[in-house]
């Protein structure tokens, strides 16, 4: 059952608490700071497990370890935001292969991971032609995982955004003309 809830105006409750837009309710009988806390800790986590991480995946994860017990689309968002607000994760704007913005986010804890993949990255630019994705994957990660390959392609859509790469095709990157 879900144990959070996003209170309406003129509605009341036990206990509530603003997060981000919505005001939260915990289940009767329930600890809203616990239950905050808890599904905190497990956002944490799933994004622990990873090096970067798309915000669909991040949520998918965290569904699937809270099961039965997740909140709504918006009460998840809220406290995913918050785990951003309070420094513990982080995000990172990429460029898509269509030009567009895109918003990832990472764990503090993999911040010295991701500022050595991004220099591995740029300078496997600066020596070859091109860099496929699944190359730069082996040399970051070795035998490949699950979301490897896509933290991969964030780490070269990242430097895409910041120009010092482009979309060769949407699996391969270059050094942009100059």
């Amino acid at each position: 059952m879900n144990t959070l809830r996003i209170i309406a105006e003129g509605d009341s409750a036990d206990e509530s608490a603003w997060l981000g837009r919505y005001r939260i309710a915990s289940a009767p009988g329930t600890s809203l700071i616990t239950v905050l806390e808890n599904i905190a800790a497990i956002v944490d986590n799933c994004a622990r497990k990873h090096w970067i991480v798309g915000r669909a995946v991040l949520v998918k994860l965290v569904r699937t370890a809270l099961g039965t017990n997740a909140p709504s689309d918006e009460v998840l968002s809220s406290i995913i935001n918050w785990r951003s607000r309070m420094g513990v994760l982080s995000g990172l704007i990429c460029e898509s292969v269509n030009g567009k913005p895109m918003w990832v986010s990472y764990h503090s804890a993999q911040r010295p991971w991701l500022d050595a993949a991004l220099k591995k990255a740029d300078e496997a630019l600066l020596n070859k032609k091109t860099v496929l994705v699944r190359e730069l994957e082996r040399d970051l990660f070795g035998d490949r995982s699950y979301n490897t390959w896509s933290a991969t392609s964030f780490v070269l859509a990242r430097l895409v955004r910041i120009g010092t790469a482009e979309y060769a095709k949407p699996d391969e990157f270059r050094r942009p003309e100059v």
